[in-house]
């Protein structure tokens, strides 16, 4: 993009669905991006035969381009969250980027009907694209309701006798803004 080249590392991995299938898709995604900064490494002790092999494909890129890693992942698991300081995204998030536009609908009533279109552009240029892009990669926008939405929630442990301990528990729970219900006055059950 411009005089930014990305280099990502992809991994397909499947949705954890356990604690150890989390710590397992971790330990992938923080691998993916040693692998992408190894790569970038490679990539800059050998600009001018990069720049020589993207020609061939039709690629001018120029001399004084600039590097940035991505981990690109198959899976919602750990997107938005850097690894070994490098942005983690999956093939959602790049698409809307190279769309250059988000788009998000309020829902309202009990037929969750379309009601309003907020329609979030990027960019306009291939420069503005430039300019935005590793920010957008590190914090993207899609990720923000929910990274709003995480709250800490209380939950007591009562003693069941006096010769119990009482104490309490800290929970994390997302709830993003938008997904507050909203009931229309007017829709019935």
């Amino acid at each position: 993009i411009g005089s930014t080249v990305f280099i990502g590392e992809t991994k397909c991995i499947l949705e954890p669905t356990d604690a150890g299938s989390v710590a397992r898709h971790r330990k992938t995604v923080e691998g993916a991006a040693v692998q992408a900064l190894r790569k970038m490494k490679s990539l800059e002790r050998n600009r001018a035969n990069f720049m020589t092999d993207s020609k061939r494909f039709g690629i001018d890129v120029p001399e004084d381009f600039k590097l940035a890693p991505l981990v690109v992942v198959s899976s919602a698991t750990h997107v938005g969250v850097h690894a070994k300081g490098v942005p983690v995204v999956d093939e959602l998030i790049l698409e809307r980027f190279f769309d250059g536009e988000l788009q998000d609908v309020a829902l309202y009533g009990y037929d969750l009907a379309v009601h309003k279109v907020v329609k979030r552009v990027f960019y306009s240029d291939a420069a503005e694209a430039e300019a935005i892009g590793p920010s957008y990669f590190a914090s993207p926008p899609q990720m923000k309701p929910l990274v709003d939405g995480v709250r800490q929630r209380l939950i007591p442990i009562h003693a069941i006798d006096d010769n119990d301990w009482e104490g309490c528990s800290i929970v994390l729970e997302c709830v993003p803004p938008y997904a507050v219900p909203t009931i229309d006055s007017h829709s019935t059950k």
